[in-house]
């Protein structure tokens, strides 16, 4: 089998096809809300790429500064890096130690009476009100869309790695680690992740047609193709066909 083609979600992925532009592919039309979905997965994940597994010359984006070379343990702040997204650091923490924040109130140094903690998968939210009546609120991770931003990339790294949610699920209940639920998962692939995965092919198969087009006006195309036919029971029902570039070993179809 060849393998998968890379595909890329910029920055904008409107623009996604900028690298490389389709100059007479029939554009890909969403609809506003498809839209405000795309350009909200692609802000949180930056530029991210998925590459064959035997290239390992793509390494991921990242802004941080490498840890204190003195050997002091201490390590770039945050604010030398992203604030949004997968390219931002993150670290397992036990709940024991993230309550250890919230014993005295940061205002007056009372100590704090009522501490109210909401979960959903991944993100923990936790408000509270200390003797003198100051009140405060802490998030392990900002919102996006109504949901926990790491829940997003929880998910999204999951379905982007070829893993499946079962097998995650097993490592972090051994790990106890929060993760979002399988209805969760599920919802989120097929609203934000699929559409993403969706239009980043198709401006990918755009571009691999466009210069198929041009390279067949100069020298011969060499194409592989092979079917598959699959369908529920034991019938041939349905079949799927795909093409190779034999010299590159992209999909165009």
């Amino acid at each position: 089998m060849a393998r998968h083609p890379t595909w890329k979600l910029s920055e904008e992925l409107g623009a996604t096809s900028a690298s490389c532009p389709p100059p007479h592919a029939a554009p890909v039309i969403f609809s506003q809300e498809e839209e405000d979905s795309l350009h909200e997965m692609s802000t949180s994940f930056g530029e991210w790429r998925l590459d064959d597994p035997k290239d390992d010359s793509y390494k991921p984006l990242s802004d941080t500064s490498p840890s204190n070379p003195s050997g002091s343990g201490s390590a770039s702040t945050s604010s030398h890096g992203s604030k949004n997204g997968w390219s931002e650091r993150k670290w397992i923490v036990d709940e024991s130690s993230i309550m250890q924040m919230f014993q005295t109130c940061c205002h007056c140094g009372m100590a704090i009476e009522h501490r109210k903690l909401t979960k959903n998968g991944s993100q923990l939210k936790i408000r509270w009100t200390c003797l003198q009546g100051h009140n405060g609120f802490w998030q392990s991770c900002p919102d996006q869309r109504k949901m926990g931003q790491n829940n997003l990339l929880t998910s999204a790294t999951i379905l982007f790695t070829g893993a499946t949610y079962t097998d995650i699920r097993d490592w972090a209940f051994l790990l106890n680690l929060q993760i979002p639920g399988k209805t969760q998962f599920y919802t989120i692939q097929s609203k934000y992740l699929i559409p993403v995965i969706n239009r980043a092919y198709q401006n990918h198969q755009g571009c691999v047609i466009e210069r198929l087009k041009i390279t067949g006006t100069e020298e011969k195309v060499a194409l592989a193709g092979d079917a598959r036919c699959d369908s529920p029971g034991f019938s041939a029902k349905y079949s799927t066909y795909s093409f190779m570039d034999d010299a590159t070993k992209e999909i165009p179809l």
